[in-house]
């Protein structure tokens, strides 16, 4: 996310919805604004509220549902210091009840520091912080498990 006249703000998955605020700046309008939805954007102008709606969804790929595969992404940021975002994602097919998800962390020699998910989830797409104050620089590693899939990945603490 940037907050500079004319940035990215972020995406929405499919299903959720979000609220933007947002102010115009003079020399400015709202022109490049895409959405996928007939549903109206509220702008402020001239002290009072005009719609503008918008019919023609961009950037969206319907050959392929939303979440197909299970998925571990890289850290964010990587190297780190002290703390990071784990993302990953349950595929549409996985029922819940079946899907224990186990997310843990262990350091270059195979010692576990830290349990960061060890529950059921529905299948989607998560976010986890993962806060290493109490650990030394050095390699870790961080695995998920769920169902039948196990997905390993390397990050870097740096103080």
């Amino acid at each position: 996310q940037k907050s500079s006249v004319g940035s990215y703000i972020g995406d929405v998955a499919v299903g959720d919805t979000a609220w933007v605020t947002f102010a115009i700046v003079a020399g400015n309008d709202l022109g490049g604004i895409k959405a996928n939805t007939a549903r109206a954007f509220e702008i402020a102008k001239n002290a009072g509220w005009t719609t503008k709606i918008i019919n023609d969804p961009t950037d969206i790929n319907n050959s392929q549902p939303l979440t197909q595969n299970f998925k571990l992404t890289q850290n964010y940021p990587n190297p780190f210091n002290p703390s990071t975002t784990i993302k990953y994602q349950l595929p549409t097919n996985v029922k819940s009840e079946t899907a224990n998800v186990k997310l843990i962390v262990f350091d270059i020699l195979g010692r576990q520091v830290a349990t960061l998910v060890n529950q059921k989830q529905n299948p989607g797409n998560y976010e986890v912080q993962f806060d290493a104050n109490n650990l030394p620089s050095g390699v870790y590693f961080y695995k998920l498990t769920a169902v039948n899939f196990v997905e390993t990945k390397k990050m870097v603490l740096l103080r």
